[in-house]
């Protein structure tokens, strides 16, 4: 696994991510199998030709308990996690800075710094008040991951509830 640089990082991040028509039904979590969370995953080719995938996970008991995940797949076959919206049913510190947050909504980045210092690539975390439950860290990792759903899909966003599922 090879580290990226915060500039590697940040145009990836800033790189437009077109979703097709589906997108919604294939982030909607969805039972597995012998797991104790429901699961979605959506495939993407950005316009720069990198391949991302965006996964989500929500608990089946606590809805604070979810995550949407931006990773980069690499031409290596190297999975690289950008980016990634929690719910607030943890706390969270970042090691390197040993600041914290606590039971609040918050968004992981990936840093080059992480990286070198042997912590995962995503282990630095700010807390967010752009999200406050699961559709609503899909449409916060949607803007600060530049995915663009198509226009007569915008607007709908917006309306789904997790009791729509």
């Amino acid at each position: 696994m090879r580290v990226l640089t915060d500039e590697e990082i940040r145009g990836l991040i800033n790189e437009h991510k077109p979703c097709p028509e589906d997108w919604r039904e294939r982030l909607t979590p969805r039972v597995v199998a012998g797991a104790r969370d429901h699961r979605g995953e959506l495939e993407l080719v950005g316009t720069g030709d990198h391949s991302f995938t965006i996964l989500t996970r929500l608990n089946q008991i606590d809805r604070r308990d979810f995550s949407v995940i931006l990773r980069f797949n690499d031409v290596d076959g190297e999975g690289y996690r950008l980016m990634r919206c929690n719910g607030p049913s943890h706390p969270h510190t970042n090691a390197v800075e040993g600041t914290h947050v606590s039971f609040e909504p918050h968004v992981h980045r990936a840093t080059e710094t992480y990286q070198l210092a042997g912590y995962r690539i995503d282990g630095y975390a700010e807390g967010s008040d752009g999200f406050t439950d699961f559709w609503g860290a899909v449409t916060c990792l949607f803007a600060l991951g530049n995915c663009q759903t198509p226009p007569e899909a915008q607007l709908s966003m917006e309306a789904l509830e997790i009791g729509d599922m």
